[in-house]
């Protein structure tokens, strides 16, 4: 085992996209365990594509210096992202939201709403396995604020035929310096949070982060997910700021004491992020 060249390793073990089965692949002998420490091997490379469709020359210089591909991979196999680099913030142009510094939040940097009547902010995360999740949104209210009801929703990208996860074809189109067509999704997940639940967060952790949780869904095969936190009711709202958002997977139907909203389809929910 010890003589594997190590693109025959990416091959064998290229097949496992779940980071806990890496984990547990590392554990079984010192030659795994040494091919899934080193950052820059032939296998992070093949798992970087065939999970999440991207080549490690396109990991975003954003995302700092652990851009190696065993890094980059397991940043978004974490499924967390930050608001502040999110796909879509509508508005985001310094005066109606911006960006700004903030050391409490998970990356140094929160998207503050100032004030605006049209809210739309779309974070997606390629490369989701199956499995039950929800969308936890890490947010906080400023002392004065005013909110309507959020609309939370999370939308499945139509599987590809290459079964990847929901990358790989845009990936290989641009490869071929062809235009990525735009992906299709399913029908959308959708929750909401009233203003009264708001209110209620703001009496109880006052200007401390919260979750806003999204409504449940499941995963049947590898695909690109959409979160979205919006708001098109046209009248003027502020004093929310939005930290990241992640995806936290839950446990199988039938196991008793699941975490987070409890079946799929479900209202979306309000609870607290621990201080």
């Amino acid at each position: 085992m010890d003589s594997l060249p190590g693109t025959a390793a990416a091959k064998i073990a290229g097949n496992l996209l779940d980071e806990r089965d890496l984990a547990a692949l590392a554990t079984t002998c010192g030659f795994w365990r040494d091919i899934l420490a080193a950052d820059d091997t032939p296998l992070w490379r093949e798992l970087l594509q065939s999970r999440f469709g991207e080549a490690p020359a396109a990991a975003p210089a954003s995302a700092g210096a652990q851009t190696a591909p065993a890094a980059r991979f397991r940043q978004l196999a974490s499924l967390r992202q930050p608001v502040a680099r999110a796909e879509r913030v509508v508005w985001l142009n310094g005066q109606y939201l911006e960006v700004i510094a903030d050391p409490s939040s998970t990356f140094r940097q929160a998207v503050q709403l100032n004030s605006v009547c049209w809210l739309d902010v779309g974070v997606r995360f390629p490369g989701v396995l199956p499995g039950r999740y929800y969308a936890a949104w890490r947010c906080r209210l400023q002392r004065h604020f005013f909110l309507e009801e959020l609309r939370l929703t999370a939308r499945q990208q139509r599987p590809q035929q290459d079964g990847g996860g929901g990358g790989a074809e845009q990936a290989a189109h641009a490869a071929e310096g062809e235009p990525a067509e735009q992906p299709e999704y399913l029908q959308p997940s959708v929750g909401h949070i009233s203003n009264q639940q708001l209110n209620e967060v703001a009496a109880q952790v006052g200007p401390g982060w919260f979750e806003l949780l999204g409504p449940p869904f499941e995963v049947a095969q590898p695909c690109g997910v959409f979160t979205e936190l919006q708001n098109f009711s046209g009248v003027w709202k502020y004093g929310l700021v939005l930290d990241s958002v992640r995806l936290r997977r839950m446990p199988p139907a039938h196991e008793a004491g699941a975490a987070g909203p409890e079946a799929v389809g479900q209202p979306a929910a309000v609870r607290w992020a621990p201080a």
